[in-house]
Formats: C-alpha cells, sequence, structure tokens
C-alpha cells in the first residue's frame, strides 16, 4: 500500500474495509483501532525507514510500550526519527545509548520536531536497555530539566569503576527522591569532571582518593572560570564542593566503593559565601501584584491563583504548585482563615494563616478546579491524574504580568521579579508591622530561626537607605537634617535604631520607644511625622478624597465640614510639592 501513503496496518485494514476512497476511511481511521503498537492510530509509521532491521524492531518495540503506557507517538516522529538514525548508519539504538551528543544531533536533524523526537527516542531507549537487560539510558544521561532538555554524557568518562560508581549514585538518588533531579543531574555532572581529573592524576581507583587528593582538586575547583574568563561565584564552588563531598560520603556509607575514611573536606575548607540580603520587589510594586484587578490580566486560572497566594502568603512557589489540596482551606469562625500545605522542604503539612479575602479566592478557584477536575486532589491539577502546574510556567505568566504592569523599580528601570522575592518582601513589611523574628520563621517555614535573622538586618539597612536616598521630610515639607551630618547620625539612633519605626498607610512614625502617642492614626500634623516620595501616590490619594469632600460639603452648603477639611488638603498639597521636586532631582529631571 506504499501508493496510498499507508503504513502496512493501516494498509491491510483498508482493503478489508468497504470503503471506496482511502482518504476518507483514513478520516476516521482512529476509531478503528488497526495499530496496537501505539495509542495513536492514524498515521504513516514509516519504521521501515530505518533501513535496518533492527533498528526497525526497536522502534516498533518503543512504539508498541510507549502505546501500552497510552503516550501519543505522531507518525511522523516515528518516520523522521527512522529517516535519521538510517543517515546516520545506526545499527542498533543500543550502540548511541551513552552518547549525548549523538542523541542530540539526531533529535537536530529532524528540524522543527526534535523535542518531540528526543522524547520517543529517549522513551525506546529506555524500554530497549530493560528488554536487553542493560541499565537505562535515562541513568546514563541524566533527567530532563524542568523546562529543558539537558542531558549528561557519561560517556566521555572511561574509567568503568568511576562511572558506574556515579551512575549508581544518581539512581539512588532518583529512586529515594533525594533531591530535585535538575540537582542530582548538576552534581552528576561535578562528578564525571572530577572523575576525568582523577583520570588525569593517574588514580583509577576510588581507593586512591585520598585528602591530599581532594585538597589539590579544591584549588582546581577555587581556580574555574567562565567562557568568559571570569571566576565562578563562590556560592557555585561550595556547590561543588559539597555535591562531590555529598557522593564520597553516601558512597563510602553504602559500602559501593572503598573511599579511604579520610577523605573528605572540612567545613572550614568550603568556599567562603559572602551573605547577601535578599532581594526585594518594593511595596507599590508589591500592592499592585496583589491586586485582584490586576491579576485578571493573567490569562491562566491556575497561575493567576497561585500568584495571588505566593504574593500574599511568601509561600515558596512549590509549596504553593505541588503542595496545596482542594480541601486546604481551614475556617476557624470569627473571620479568621487558614491555609493547609505541604513544606517541600521539611516534607510535612504546615498551616499559615490568610486573610477572609484571599481564601475567598482560593475557595472559588476550588470549586473551578473540582469542577473540572473531580477526581484530582490537587488545587493546581492539570489533569485527573494530579499532574500539577509546571513551574516554569508560573514563572513566564509572572514576567508576562510585570511587563503588562509595566512595573519599575526607583530608577524607573524595569524590575525582574521572580515568585521567590515574595517571601523576601512579606518578610521584611512583617518585620516593619512588628512581628516577631520567631513568628515570621513559623510563617516562612525556615528550620533555622539564622535564616529568618536576616530580615532584621535587611530591614534596618532599607529603612536608614530610604530616609537617606529619599531625603525624608516632615509634616511641614522640611528637610528634617543635612545628609552625612552629625546631627542625622543621632537621629538616626534616637528616633530609629532605639525607636519605634511603625509603618504608616502614608508614611512612618518617628517616635522612640520610650514614649507613647495619644493618637490612634497617623497624622499630618504631628512633628514626628516623616515621609518620603514612595508615598506619593498614596498621599495624592488622600488629597483627592478631602478635596471631593470641600466640594461637596460647599455645595451642600455645609462649611464646618469644608473647613474640616481644607486644612489636611493644604497640608497635603504642601507635602506632595515638596516630595516632587526631590523625586525629580532624584532622578535627574
Amino acid at each position: 500500500m506504499k501508493e496510498l501513503q499507508l503504513c502496512k496496518p493501516h494498509g491491510s485494514a483498508f482493503s478489508k474495509s468497504k470503503s471506496d476512497d482511502w482518504r476518507e476511511w483514513a478520516a476516521v481511521a482512529q476509531e478503528v483501532m488497526v495499530h496496537k503498537d501505539s495509542f495513536t492510530t492514524l498515521g504513516l509509521f514509516d519504521v521501515a525507514a530505518a533501513g535496518n532491521k533492527t533498528v526497525r524492531d526497536e522502534l516498533a518495540y518503543g512504539l508498541q510500550r510507549r502505546g501500552l503506557r497510552r503516550r501519543a507517538t505522531r507518525p511522523e516522529i516515528a518516520t523522521r526519527l527512522a529517516r535519521a538514525l538510517k543517515a546516520r548508519g545506526v545499527r542498533s539504538l543500543l550502540d548511541i545509548r551513552h552518547d549525548a551528543n549523538v542523541i542530540e544531533a539526531i533529535a537536530h536533524d529532524c528540524g522543527g520536531e526534535s523535542k518531540a523526537v528526543r522524547s520517543f527516542l529517549l522513551d525506546t531507549l529506555d524500554e530497549v536497555c530493560i528488554a536487553y537487560d542493560e541499565e537505562p539510558t535515562r541513568r546514563y544521561l541524566g533527567i530532563a530539566a524542568v523546562g529543558g532538555n539537558v542531558f549528561i554524557n557519561l560517556n566521555s568518562v572511561e574509567n568503568l569503576e568511576f562511572r558506574d560508581a556515579i551512575v549508581r549514585w544518581m539512581t539512588y538518588r532518583l529512586n529515594a527522591e533525594s533531591g530535585t533531579p535538575t540537582h542530582i543531574q548538576s552534581v552528576g555532572t561535578w562528578l564525571m569532571n572530577f572523575a576525568m581529573w582523577l583520570t588525569e592524576r593517574g588514580i583509577d581507583t576510588w581507593a586512591g582518593v585520598s585528602r591530599d587528593v581532594l585538597l589539590d582538586y579544591l584549588a582546581v575547583i577555587n581556580a574555574m572560570e567562565k567562557a568568559d574568563g571570569t571566576r565562578y561565584a563562590a556560592k557555585y564552588r561550595a556547590k561543588i564542593v559539597s555535591g562531590i563531598g555529598t557522593f564520597l560520603e553516601e558512597a563510602a556509607v553504602n559500602g559501593w566503593v572503598a573511599i579511604p575514611s579520610g577523605a573528605k573536606w572540612l567545613r572550614g575548607e568550603y568556599p567562603k559565601v559572602p551573605k547577601g540580603l535578599p532581594r526585594l520587589i518594593g511595596k507599590m510594586n508589591a500592592a499592585r501584584l496583589r491586586d485582584p484587578g490586576n491579576l485578571q490580566l493573567v490569562e491562566d486560572p491556575d497561575c493567576r491563583t497561585a500568584i495571588l497566594i505566593m504574593a500574599s502568603t511568601g509561600l515558596r512557589r512549590k509549596d504553593v504548585c505541588a503542595g496545596i489540596t482542594v480541601d486546604s482551606v481551614l475556617d476557624l469562625g470569627d473571620g479568621r482563615w487558614s491555609l493547609v500545605y505541604i513544606n517541600s522542604k521539611a516534607k510535612e503539612e504546615k498551616v499559615i494563616p490568610i486573610s477572609a479575602e484571599l481564601a475567598e479566592r482560593i475557595n472559588a478557584h476550588i470549586k473551578y478546579k473540582v469542577a473540572k477536575y473531580p477526581n484530582s486532589r490537587m488545587l493546581f491539577a492539570r489533569n485527573d491524574a494530579d499532574k500539577v502546574i509546571t513551574l516554569t510556567i508560573v514563572n513566564a505568566e509572572l514576567t508576562k504580568l510585570i511587563k503588562l504592569l509595566e512595573l519599575t523599580d526607583g530608577s524607573g528601570k524595569a524590575v525582574t521579579i521572580t515568585p521567590h522575592m515574595f517571601r523576601h518582601q512579606n518578610a521584611t513589611e512583617w518585620l516593619e508591622k512588628g512581628m516577631s523574628l520567631t513568628a515570621i520563621r513559623d510563617l516562612l517555614g525556615h528550620s533555622s530561626m539564622r535564616t529568618t535573622e536576616i530580615y532584621a538586618h535587611m530591614t534596618e539597612a532599607k529603612v536608614r537607605d530610604e530616609w537617606e536616598q529619599s531625603l525624608a521630610v516632615n509634616g511641614d515639607g522640611d528637610l528634617l537634617y543635612a545628609p552625612g551630618s552629625i546631627e542625622m547620625e543621632a537621629a538616626w539612633t534616637h528616633a530609629f535604631m532605639g525607636g519605634a519605626t511603625q509603618a504608616l498607610p502614608n508614611g512612618r512614625c518617628g517616635m522612640p520607644c520610650s514614649e507613647e502617642c495619644e493618637h490612634a492614626n497617623a497624622c499630618l500634623y504631628c512633628p514626628l511625622f516623616i515621609t518620603t516620595p514612595e508615598y506619593l501616590p498614596v498621599l495624592r490619594e488622600q488629597r483627592s478624597e478631602h478635596e471631593t469632600m470641600m466640594k461637596l460639603a460647599e455645595e451642600a452648603g455645609h462649611q464646618r465640614i469644608v473647613e474640616r477639611n481644607r486644612k489636611p488638603f493644604f497640608a497635603l498639597s504642601k507635602l506632595i510639592a515638596k516630595l516632587e521636586k526631590i523625586e525629580g532631582q532624584s532622578q535627574g529631571e
């Protein structure tokens, strides 16, 4: 049936049918279930194009195994792969199972279908390896990273003892689900480089890895450079040391290899990683990203709700996307709500308080998901099998939202915001509101108080930087102190470091902790009231409200209400004019 462009099973089925036109028959062939070797039924599975019986049978076996797992394979994918294998003279798929470079080249030969071809080829390689009682291909090439297709090529590790130990460790880690596939893949790459370096040194067994050898390799790690000639960051170098050290320890404990007991790096020998402060989104940007109206710009309902939860709670994106079920919202009564989630690091169930508004939106999403996937338990499931939304999709949608909202930093430059930055922003805001570090640690799910304490240092530095760089003004619109003066230092120590830096809707209270204020709210006429250009949008909105009240009162003849609003209106106008001038100067206008 070659002239009909049908594979043999389809051609035979068509011949037995009562149809006169094969094209009309092919249009409904999917219901005929001709093929038993694939979930996909319609098409041109020309595996014979491989030009070799062994490869043809291997591809047919891969199709059959894929069909059992109900994974669809488009006919043109199998056909393109068969032709590419023939062009490269492949005699058996087993010949290329260790070589990631050849696999990538074959996928590339298939043009725009490279990803689909690579997926089918790797699945088939795994099945063929198992059939021949060989280690599956993925154990050698690694696991595809989230959102990508990068594989480890261990074929360059010629020493079988080194290679087998690395494969065994990766297999152990993957089967135990101890660490993400991406991290295990990274460590595998570092181990591969280490193994090749050992070979160059004339060391051909793990028993030859002494402490002196490790110290020599530590120097190699610290001297590593990027393609542009710059050194790798200390944090990245420390990860390499930690990854290799973990392998050596676990391989020795499990008895896989004979590593000398003293072959290890000491903690003090790890590359020193400077402590950096977490990056912040900024209060105004955070408020806009939490705004339900702005979030309507996100078309995907799952992404919209996930971003809202992360922005409002500071939960890790993995805890949100893969750790929340459809029965996760707790109503405690009296307007108190909580959200139950699985902490991905601690591997345990945790609870975090949420607002009534957030609870309402999550409950609405729960109804939507239950109606769409009644057999799924996960809040962000993408099918009835509980496959959840990928982190890559959420990142991409957040990036789109940031561009649509045209969010910028203080200098007017476009900002880059990641979901993890919501954790930093929320922690800082909680601390500024007076929440204890212990409470913040519990809300963020930190296992150590040391991780949480960095926010205390960051908040102190942030408050002072805002005060100095934004040139804080008082209620009269006057600069408080000359930048860099001893008066400024004294004022900072007295009013901020020794005082309550309480955040207000339109500024900050500078009253020391030792004193008490009889006013419950911010007062524009209080000498301790401080504000900066950051609060201009709020101040403008307040002025507009007072102006509206004055107009309505004048029309109704209520002079007393007019006078009550006139004073704050002019006070706000004075403040706004001063702050706008400062903002213009800081932007070089």
